[in-house]
């Protein structure tokens, strides 16, 4: 309930989602523009596609589904194991 109200308020304060897309591309740190020689901090174009191209790109579609989502299954399967654990510590 907190999050939607949190996200109400953004978009209210943004304006709309494409007003976000177009602001979050435009979004530079001034450190960024006093060094015009350095990329480092200008948002990438294919910043908002989540399945990215496999060549050339910080995080690649393979990567992504073979590399992230085990891992994220791992995490979530060893996070069930320690609530478990606690839980039932807990109740002797």
């Amino acid at each position: 309930m907190i999050g939607f109200f949190n996200l109400f308020i953004g978009f209210i304060k943004v304006g709309s989602y494409s007003d976000l897309y177009h602001m979050y591309l435009e979004a530079i740190p001034n450190t960024t523009l006093a060094n015009p020689n350095d990329t480092c901090g200008y948002p990438r174009q294919d910043s908002w596609f989540m399945l990215r191209n496999a060549a050339g790109s910080d995080m690649p579609w393979p990567g992504f589904l073979f590399g992230q989502t085990p891992a994220s299954i791992w995490y979530w399967c060893a996070d069930q194991v320690g609530w478990v654990c606690r839980c039932l510590v807990d109740t002797q």
